[in-house]
């Protein structure tokens, strides 16, 4: 700060003079030119062959696909556990199986609970 002094380097190494690598990246690019009708059928497949639940949100799907959607969650996500609002009461637990008419509910430290799909008013996520 107050030695406004330049010092010179002590010791001079003497550099070589190198010339620049050549690189011969990305000088050409092959590609499919592709017209627009083709993308919006290419997008229509790709709308066609998603599962059957799509991007739809699990606040927004009625009971029934709810239901179904409990029941085929893969293997390798734990099961989803979730509270169950009926007419009688509510349910916490994991939904286990299902047919036509009944859901079957693991519950969280007592008996498991049979309720009839009919009386189920809505269904919450809680979490793993």
């Amino acid at each position: 700060m107050g030695n406004d002094k330049v010092i010179t380097p002590l010791l001079y190494i003497e550099q070589p003079n190198l010339d620049r690598p050549l690189a011969y990246m990305q000088q050409s690019y092959y590609g499919t030119k592709v017209e627009n009708n083709s993308q919006s059928e290419i997008k229509e497949e790709s709308v066609a062959t998603t599962d059957e639940y799509g991007e739809k949100r699990f606040e927004r799907m009625s009971v029934e696909e709810k239901i179904a959607y409990l029941l085929d969650v893969p293997e390798e996500v734990p099961p989803l556990k979730c509270v169950i609002y009926t007419r009688e009461g509510n349910f916490q637990g994991i939904i286990t199986a299902g047919d036509e008419t009944t859901v079957t509910i693991k519950r969280f430290g007592r008996h498991d609970a049979r309720v009839n799909k009919g009386d189920i008013v809505q269904i919450k996520l809680i979490g793993f």
